[in-house]
């Protein structure tokens, strides 16, 4: 983990940063880094910048693990050079996919769809950028905000999974 972030910090020219899943093991059980801390040190140099794929469902303290206590990804401004950028909504809200319901749980407790007022289904197209809490830099072109959901497969936890993609253009 901490040799993943010692490669951050010697390539000081990064201009592409893709990630596809286990992002929150780059910074688990530090209280130097985390992604608000690390990428800021690419401010000048940094145009595309992607996290996606995940599987697991969100814990509170794996966001905190990746952005410190703010559980936001709330260095986007200080990226001066950023023209693209995708991300879950949950890096840039308080949003998070809704808990599935236990079978054999009465209808109308957490996570039921009916009942539930942060509900994913409430989210649009014509909403999502109310939704977003973090501010953008200047020289970002267009987002890609990635909304997930919870599923249950054949195992019996929960898993997320990809559920829409809303493109913005700036």
């Amino acid at each position: 983990m901490v040799s993943l972030v010692d490669w951050f910090y010697t390539n000081p020219r990064l201009k592409r940063l893709e990630i596809n899943k286990f992002d929150e093991t780059v910074c688990a059980g530090s209280r130097l880094y985390n992604w608000n801390t690390i990428l800021p040190k690419f401010k000048d140099t940094l145009h595309y910048l992607s996290m996606s794929g995940y599987e697991e469902p969100i814990q509170e303290d794996q966001m905190t693990f990746r952005f410190g206590p703010s559980r936001m990804l709330t260095c986007l401004p200080e990226l001066e050079k950023l023209a693209y950028l995708r991300v879950p909504l949950h890096y840039v809200s308080s949003h998070r996919p809704q808990p599935l319901r236990d079978m054999g749980a009465p209808p109308g407790g957490p996570g039921d769809s009916d009942t539930d007022d942060n509900h994913q289904n409430s989210i649009t197209a014509e909403n999502i950028r109310q939704r977003i809490m973090t501010e953008f830099p200047p020289s970002l072109k267009a987002v890609d905000i990635i909304e997930y959901e919870n599923y249950r497969d054949d195992e019996p936890w929960d898993k997320i999974r990809e559920r829409e993609t809303y493109h913005l253009t700036l």
